[in-house]
């Protein structure tokens, strides 16, 4: 019987230390494979080599070019105006990863009047951000060339001939865009001797509201207003 009884309370010791032996090895075997496969933080590289703006005719254009890229997605433009918050206004999608020099551009069509303030928002591959500094122009949209800031009639009809006085006889250029920005009409105009430019509205222009601008070859400066086409 006793011999029984010291069998038995071996036994009970032999498995516990059987279960204290594999709980610290699976405890060895967890730490080992934590540091056998270290956590690697996602990052995104970006490396400016020239980031400008030029102002012209067309609008304010954005240039910038990158010689080193890495797990990046895309490229917002933001724009702001003196104390106001900044919003997109165009996305370019980037190279992704490159370490070759990639040449970048994009054309503010419709700045404001006044101060232009821009920045880059690059957005990585997991929707990461970071900003590129802040550039400002400013937009003059109205000169000495330009006397009047009333284009009538106003509203205008298809086909009608609208007026707009100048102080001086030039070369300007005149687009017209919907209110979405998407272009719809451009011709030249020329005043040799007159004191008004003379704008001829497409006849097949549909009845809604539309932003005519005027461009001075000479100066390269906007003169911009809202026409109601009926």
């Amino acid at each position: 019987m006793k011999i029984e009884q010291t069998k038995i309370v071996y036994m009970f010791f032999l498995a516990a230390s059987l279960l204290v032996n594999n709980s610290q090895a699976q405890v060895n075997n967890t730490s080992d494979t934590t540091k056998a496969l270290p956590v690697v933080p996602f990052s995104m590289t970006v490396v400016f080599v020239e980031y400008e703006i030029v102002t012209k005719s067309q609008g304010n254009q954005i240039n910038w070019s990158t010689i080193l890229e890495s797990n990046l997605a895309k490229y917002e433009i933001q724009r702001s105006a003196a104390n106001q918050t900044f919003e997109t206004i165009g996305t370019i999608q980037a190279k992704g990863t490159t370490s070759v020099s990639v040449d970048y551009s994009f054309t503010d069509t419709r700045p404001n009047g006044g101060k232009n303030i821009y920045r880059i928002k690059m957005v990585d591959t997991r929707n990461g951000f970071q900003f590129s500094s802040i550039k400002m122009v400013t937009n003059e949209m109205m000169t000495a060339r330009i006397s009047s800031a009333n284009a009538y009639p106003n509203p205008a009809r298809p086909g009608m001939a609208i007026t707009l006085d100048v102080a001086e006889p030039g070369q300007y250029t005149v687009r017209m865009h919907s209110l979405s920005g998407k272009m719809i009409y451009a011709d030249q105009a020329i005043t040799a001797h007159q004191s008004s430019l003379s704008i001829r509205v497409p006849s097949n222009l549909s009845a809604g509201m539309y932003i005519m601008d005027v461009t001075d070859q000479d100066t390269q400066v906007h003169f911009q207003q809202k026409i109601m086409i009926q």
